[in-house]
């Protein structure tokens, strides 16, 4: 079976995301799967977070001891520009950037790891457009959702929470607009807002109005059953270069939990059209939940699932191996 190497990214039990999104899929379909935490750490032992998937925390020991021995064709997969050269000495077959967002500052080292790779997957239309300015082989591949946790709901340990009419999935990040969502609260002191994730370094001095609930970090198998108690779900983002070239996990998971959507006008939330109500200021999103929450209806909700469905991470896994498969044939 071939073997994969997640280089340094985001902590597995931290926010899932993408990398370990993939992570799973590459192990469920044979692939042994090796995930790099992005810290540092002379512990060289590996832990199992899931059928053939171990975390990895010492590099050097991964090169140098375990990646010789490993199962062949050996590919390397970054989802970051910072962090991974150490792993690129390893003896690979095929090197894979995949390239989840634009950081202005990480400029020069994405040009730099672009050029070295045999392969870039883009997760936005944007990002796939930067991308095949510096390299041949360039393929789409965009978000998705783990359908099946909010098709067969787990029991809830976050049912003590009251329902919420406004929710918001994700980390308090430069990117979102809290200036929006500060005015939006205050606007519409007659509903309840959640959000649901992490403050980020540099935000955490911010204060919302008391209809603001802060969750801060819940696990991921927690979100469908938050969000099977909400009304609408929304995406406050800055029209800034790292939200307009992003496709937004939560959108996919509002989805796929069947609430109407409400997000600024990122291109990748306006190519749902009518499946997500677009607002620019926090007067437009009040209007737009009130219109949202007003309009909806039991084959609304299965629009939205179906959608969901459609997009899934095996759907996406798929794309990608057929797109691995096709370059080693070559």
């Amino acid at each position: 079976m071939p073997t994969i190497v997640f280089s340094p990214t985001v902590k597995w039990s931290w926010m899932k995301q993408r990398p370990q999104h993939l992570a799973e899929e590459f192990a469920v379909h044979g692939w042994h799967v090796y995930y790099c935490e992005n810290r540092p750490s002379y512990d060289d032992r590996l832990t199992a977070v899931a059928p053939r998937v171990w975390v990895v925390r010492d590099k050097k020991h991964l090169v140098r001891r375990i990646l010789p021995e490993t199962p062949r064709p050996l590919v390397l997969w970054h989802s970051r520009a910072r962090g991974s050269r150490k792993l690129s000495k390893a003896p690979l077959d095929l090197e894979v950037y995949d390239c989840l967002d634009e950081f202005p500052r990480c400029a020069s080292d994405e040009r730099r790891l672009v050029r070295q790779v045999d392969l870039v997957f883009a997760s936005s239309a944007r990002l796939a457009d930067r991308m095949r300015r510096l390299h041949s082989r360039v393929t789409l591949v965009r978000n998705a959702c783990a359908y099946e946790p909010f098709d067969h709901l787990a029991p809830d340990t976050t049912d003590w929470l009251p329902p919420a009419d406004v929710c918001y999935v994700g980390a308090i990040a430069p990117w979102v607009d809290v200036r929006l969502l500060g005015e939006l609260a205050a606007m519409r002191p007659d509903l309840r807002f959640r959000c649901v994730g992490p403050v980020l370094r540099g935000r955490r001095g911010i204060r919302f109005p008391g209809n603001v609930e802060m969750t801060g970090h819940v696990p991921h198998a927690e979100i469908p059953g938050l969000l099977a108690r909400t009304s609408v779900g929304i995406v406050p983002f800055r029209l800034c270069p790292t939200a307009l070239s992003a496709d937004p996990v939560k959108v996919y998971e509002y989805l796929a939990a069947g609430v109407p959507i409400v997000s600024t006008p990122i291109p990748e939330a306006a190519r749902w059209g009518d499946l997500v109500k677009l607002a620019s200021d926090a007067r437009g999103f009040s209007e737009a939940i009130d219109q949202v929450r007003g309009c909806d209806s039991p084959a609304l909700r299965e629009t939205r699932r179906l959608a969901a469905r459609s997009n899934t991470w095996l759907h996406r896994f798929r794309r990608i191996d057929a797109v691995i498969l096709r370059l080693f044939r070559s």
